[in-house]
Order: structure tokens, then C-alpha cells, then sequence
């Protein structure tokens, strides 16, 4: 027995042919395609861009640090 999708060329969803007592055991949740706009897209690479420049203050404070650490040996 098969299920008719909802919409055009949309296939239907694995979970839904389950019984309820599993969908709620392994809390399973249908989610649909997220739709980025350009606010996302902005939002996601203003973070990016703060990772990177978290990682190049790391690696230069490491620098810094193992230079000073052997500079004092000689």
C-alpha cells in the first residue's frame, strides 16, 4: 500500500509509513528544504568569518608565545 504525496514531485517521507510508537520512541520529526535568503546567507558567513578570525588570533597568540618560550632559552 502506497501513500500519495501532498505536493508535485514530492516523495513520501519513510517515517510516515511507521507506527506512531516508533515516531515518538526515536522522536522522529519531518522537516522540509530550508530556504535560504539572503539575511541567512549573511548571517552564516558573518559567523564564518568571525570562526576565521577566531582561529588566526589563536594561531598568532600560539606563535607569540612558543617564540617568546624558546627566545628565552638562549
Amino acid at each position: 500500500m502506497t501513500r500519495q504525496s501532498s505536493s508535485v514531485g514530492e516523495l513520501p517521507h519513510a517515517a510516515e509509513q511507521w507506527p506512531q510508537s516508533a515516531k515518538v520512541r526515536i522522536n522522529l520529526t519531518r522537516v522540509g528544504a530550508v530556504d535560504y535568503d539572503a539575511f541567512m546567507l549573511a548571517l552564516e558567513l558573518f559567523y564564518l568569518g568571525l570562526l576565521g578570525l577566531a582561529s588566526i588570533a589563536i594561531a598568532w597568540v600560539s606563535g607569540v608565545v612558543v617564540y617568546k618560550l624558546y627566545r628565552g632559552q638562549s
